[in-house]
């Protein structure tokens, strides 16, 4: 893998919540307990990776879009939506 890619999936904005979490906790460390640290990255992982995948596999196999790649307009809009809403309520 070239150190661009790397570098681009580790700078894709989908991971700014964890990795900026994660940077709070280590020079942050005195105000948060152990256990609620990494309650608080579960949930964040939660919320950024496992429902957005869970979601997108259950809009595949109910053929609510054709790929994973969403090629059209209609295909990105609930995903969207979902993901706004999932947003504004954590």
């Amino acid at each position: 893998m070239k150190f661009s890619k790397l570098i681009s999936y580790f700078f894709h904005p989908i991971n700014f919540p964890i990795i900026g979490t994660i940077l709070f906790f280590l020079f942050i460390p005195e105000f948060i307990f152990k256990p609620q640290e990494y309650l608080i990255i579960a949930v964040i992982f939660i919320g950024t990776y496992i429902f957005p995948i869970l979601l997108l596999w259950l809009l595949k196999r109910f053929e609510m879009i054709k790929s994973y790649h969403m090629v059209t307009i209609e295909e990105r809009k609930f995903p969207l939506y979902y993901y706004l809403f999932l947003s504004l309520l954590l």
